[in-house]
């Protein structure tokens, strides 16, 4: 049976379309975040959102990101499948077409949760929250080296630091706080300034994290982007090297806090599934040494390890995949000047390490749907 829509739904869903449809094609990668960004911005947009219920806009929204995907307004969802070519060795193509289109499905449905909790409806959301391994932050924190929580982008951060069982941890995250085009950028992060202290993606944020790992608080990161000016180590990601922020691995061995990989993730479908925050086990640096290069290079390919697990895991749910070939691109060179280093080293495979982080899943790496 076809799903009754109001008219105040019917009316943003034409809105969103019309937006879309005059999406140059030219700047793919920037053109949608720049667009969801504008709409959040845009307070005409944002009253007549919140005048639906979430249960509705989220399904509206999800809609809408279909008829994105399929009819290729602006050109994202070609874009994204060139992207992503190469990795039919960790999903049949079938997966990857309905990986991609939930993923573009997704972009659109977590405005939903973005305006929620920029406007202090949250509150309604916790329901809808299973967390799942919230000893292994406990017990990290309770060693009082503090605990760096990494993550990749996925849903909200806010179903994790912003849940009442969150309440008595203190939290910072970096964040980029200028760029209208990015992913990361302020307007999807406003929701958590009340409870998160928001750090810029330049070195003045090492301070106020070695302060607050000192005092034995949480520092959120995401691990999956290195921000433009940040200089970079070498990893791997679903088959590819990828460069990752040489300073979050640094203050990872330096200060010896727990890393633990944190996803945090909408199921399917947008409108009824709810939301699973997974904290995971701490990675295993205890005996790697911060002045010993190869240490730390052992360390960036851990957070690799990491990363890969948490997208395999949840793959739809994850907003990068846009940005996947040009990661793999832009450190070729950086590959170029270590791979006899990598070649001679013999590394455990990523799922052995993957069952070390997060124990043993029989689903772990597999694509689920629901």
């Amino acid at each position: 049976m076809k799903r009754s829509v109001s008219p105040s739904t019917a009316s943003i869903a034409g809105r969103l379309a019309r937006d879309l449809t005059a999406l140059p094609t030219s700047d793919p990668t920037n053109a949608l975040p720049g667009l969801l960004v504008d709409w959040l911005r845009d307070e005409t947009w944002v009253a007549a959102a919140l005048a639906i219920a979430p249960v509705e806009r989220r399904a509206c929204l999800a809609e809408v990101g279909r008829a994105a995907w399929q009819r290729d307004w602006g050109g994202y969802g070609s874009f994204v499948r060139r992207s992503i070519s190469g990795l039919d060795h960790i999903w049949t193509a079938d997966q990857l077409d309905e990986i991609l289109r939930r993923h573009v499905q997704w972009l659109l449905a977590n405005l939903s949760d973005v305006l929620d909790f920029r406007y202090a409806k949250s509150d309604r959301l916790w329901d809808d929250v299973t967390v799942v391994g919230g000893e292994n932050l406990r017990e990290a924190l309770a060693a009082g080296r503090g605990v760096i929580a990494l993550s990749v982008h996925q849903s909200h951060p806010g179903f994790a630091f912003l849940h009442p069982a969150m309440s008595d941890v203190g939290v910072s995250a970096v964040a980029n706080l200028g760029d209208r085009h990015s992913p990361h950028s302020s307007a999807l992060l406003d929701g958590l300034r009340e409870r998160v202290e928001l750090l810029p993606t330049t070195v003045a944020a090492l301070r106020p994290m070695l302060s607050r790992l000192a005092s034995g608080g949480c520092v959120a990161i995401y691990a999956d982007y290195l921000y433009p000016g940040n200089s970079g180590t070498l990893s791997a990601l679903l088959g590819g090297p990828v460069l990752i922020a040489s300073a979050a691995v640094s203050v990872a061995l330096r200060t010896r806090a727990a890393v633990i990989p944190v996803s945090v993730a909408r199921t399917w479908p947008p409108e009824t599934g709810g939301v699973q925050v997974r904290f995971g086990t701490p990675l295993p640096l205890g005996d790697l040494d911060a002045r010993d290069p190869a240490a730390r290079a052992a360390a960036a390919l851990l957070f690799g390890v990491a990363m890969e697990f948490l997208i395999r895991r949840e793959p739809s749910v994850w907003r990068l995949w846009a940005t996947l070939r040009y990661r793999w691109r832009s450190a070729e060179k950086e590959l170029a000047m270590v791979e006899e280093q990598v070649r001679r080293r013999k590394l455990e495979p990523v799922e052995s390490l993957a069952a070390g982080v997060f124990g043993h899943d029989a689903e772990c790496g597999r694509h689920r749907t629901r």
